[in-house]
């Protein structure tokens, strides 16, 4: 079986580098058969058996192809949230980001959500065929749990883009930054991720916090600074939440879920 694997993404090398498409692309791999990598048009082949794609935005392309040779395609990724300000980021795309979304939603065999609540909220605001909840996982031959010493800072990853930043409630994060800081001064705070287009703007606002060096309700510093006061102060409820974080991302998450699932899915599909 030959599979196209899509993303678009500007460097091939963020396709080793960010977790969920190696995770992906060694699921696929581990099916045997021919695995074609491709980020733009004229690197999507015109015989594969499956289109196996992330974001909607961008499938129109392998979906064309897909369509023209009759064989099916199956898109993954993270929706558009609700803002925390209220309303849906989706609305605010232009009137073409829209049609394209709304198109591959349909036209795609399976569309595979990875979070439950876009699964269970998605289909009830957009006409979606086939959709899948399988979700993101941790790999343990990446991240293991430590019995080690604790190092006192509170690390957080984003995309620092325009809208993303936002969603990803990361100006509040630094404003809590702040308050914590304030009765623990020896936390540090770690925002890491591609810089985008407001980093410059939160860096800005981390230090007119003086917290540069420094980069739970989430819409609230006050509340988001109380949860990680608490989990400061109190050795054994961290200890018990590293534990049940653990536990929950071995039984609920394991790299073995997505690959069983996404497997099934594939071979539920071509026939």
């Amino acid at each position: 079986m030959k599979i196209c694997f899509f993303a678009p993404v500007p460097d091939k090398q963020m396709l080793d580098r960010v977790e969920f498409y190696r995770q992906d692309i060694d699921i696929l791999k581990s099916l045997g058969g021919d695995l074609v990598i491709s980020t733009k048009w004229n690197e999507i082949p015109r015989d594969a058996d499956l289109y196996f794609v992330w974001w909607w935005t961008w499938a129109f392309m392998p979906l064309v192809k897909a369509k023209l040779a009759g064989k099916p395609l199956i898109i993954t990724g993270s929706f558009d949230h609700p803002l925390p300000q209220g309303g849906w980021e989706f609305d605010r795309r232009p009137l073409l980001h829209k049609w394209l979304i709304r198109w591959a939603l349909r036209q795609a065999d399976a569309n595979v959500f990875v979070s439950r609540l876009e699964h269970e909220r998605i289909p009830g605001k957009l006409r979606v065929n086939r959709p899948v909840y399988i979700p993101h996982i941790v790999d343990e031959s990446v991240y293991q749990a430590t019995d080690g010493a604790e190092e006192d800072f509170v690390m957080t990853i984003a995309w620092m883009e325009n809208g993303n930043s936002t969603r990803k409630c990361i100006p509040e994060i630094i404003r809590a930054a702040k308050l914590v800081v304030d009765q623990h001064p020896r936390v540090r705070f770690v925002i890491a991720g591609e810089r985008g287009s407001d980093c410059e703007k939160l860096s800005a606002l981390a230090s007119s916090l003086g917290v540069r060096s420094s980069m739970v309700d989430a819409r609230s510093p006050e509340s988001i600074a109380q949860g990680i006061i608490k989990v400061l102060n109190n050795d054994a409820y961290r200890a018990k939440l590293r534990r049940d974080g653990v536990e929950r991302a071995r039984s609920v998450f394991p790299f073995a879920r997505r690959k069983d699932e996404i497997e099934a899915l594939i071979r539920s599909i071509v026939k």
